[in-house]
């Protein structure tokens, strides 16, 4: 039997009008035309539901918040303006499932269960989920998750961490108080950091110290603007917070790291100082540091790679 029809969901024929295959095409982790799997969507719903039998609503939402204030806490990310090298700030949207656990940043809320409008919201989500448990109906209680949030992606060497400001953000943090592994989003993704872009940065904590070190450094013709200091890139780089505030990098860093444990951010980024030290060592290095500076080569190298 087909693994959707076995919970009352119809597979669709088609999207957008144009027909699907008999094998539909997948993208990624448990992605189907953008379309999140039900299976796992479900078996999280029913264990939701099993503990808020066991635990009562109030004691429920309560555990749950905690658990993810201490797990997950979010974090209000530092923005940027980068314009493409053919003058666009539009960058790019894509239609996917991300993963939940990679949403970090929700209206700039630094509490899970907290939003500005709309709390009842989260009491009649659970409700649904209930209703569901009582009556057997968890395909028309997935159906409800098909509809994609807003996200903004901040990426480092091919993964990404997530920010949601707009639509969708009961849902994302209803998401991951139910422990759901992904939801369906559309996903912005800022114009990315190459050569012949232009980056403005308007961040406490960015001096003109910095400024000079990564004019010096060669990764960008630097200067004051009515937006802020940016200014033309002069070498790719593939992490988006490259030319923020060093403040801002560390803090970015430990919030990618935390998510993405694997990926391989230079170790200097999780340090101001040592940030600052990557571009002008002889500067930013402390009392007593005895850091060789890099090598010529290691400058030429970065500049053209």
């Amino acid at each position: 039997m087909d693994s959707l029809a076995r919970w009352g969901i119809r597979r669709p024929q088609s999207v957008c009008g144009w027909p699907l295959l008999k094998t539909p095409r997948t993208i990624g982790r448990g992605v189907l035309l953008g379309l999140m799997e039900a299976e796992s969507l479900i078996e999280a719903g029913r264990h939701a539901a099993s503990e808020l039998l066991r635990l009562g609503r109030d004691a429920w939402f309560e555990t749950r918040w905690a658990q993810l204030c201490s797990d997950r806490p979010l974090v209000t990310l530092p923005r940027r303006i980068v314009r493409s090298a053919d003058g666009s700030y539009a960058g790019s949207y894509a239609r996917q499932d991300v993963d939940v656990p990679a949403i970090v940043e929700i209206d700039d809320e630094r509490t899970w269960g907290y939003l500005n409008n709309r709390m009842h919201v989260f009491a009649e989500m659970v409700d649904a989920v209930l209703h569901a448990e009582t009556t057997g109906e968890w395909g028309a209680w997935a159906r409800r998750w098909r509809d994609p949030v807003q996200v903004l992606a901040t990426r480092a060497l091919g993964r990404e961490i997530y920010s949601i400001s707009d639509d969708g953000r009961h849902r994302a943090m209803m998401a991951a108080a139910f422990g759901f592994p992904q939801l369906p989003a559309r996903v912005r993704r800022e114009p990315a950091l190459l050569v012949g872009a232009t980056i403005n940065i308007r961040q406490r904590g960015f001096d003109g110290n910095h400024a000079e070190a990564l004019v010096a450094a060669g990764d960008i013709a630097g200067e004051n603007t009515e937006y802020g200091w940016g200014g033309e890139i002069l070498v790719n780089h593939d992490i988006d917070w490259w030319f923020d505030a060093p403040t801002s990098v560390a803090l970015i860093a430990a919030v990618f790291e935390r998510v993405h444990p694997d990926v391989p951010l230079p170790p200097e980024m999780f340090h101001p100082d040592d940030w600052m030290g990557r571009f002008d060592p002889d500067r930013f290095s402390g009392a007593g540091d005895s850091r060789p500076a890099p090598a010529l080569l290691h400058r030429l190298l970065r500049r053209i790679r």
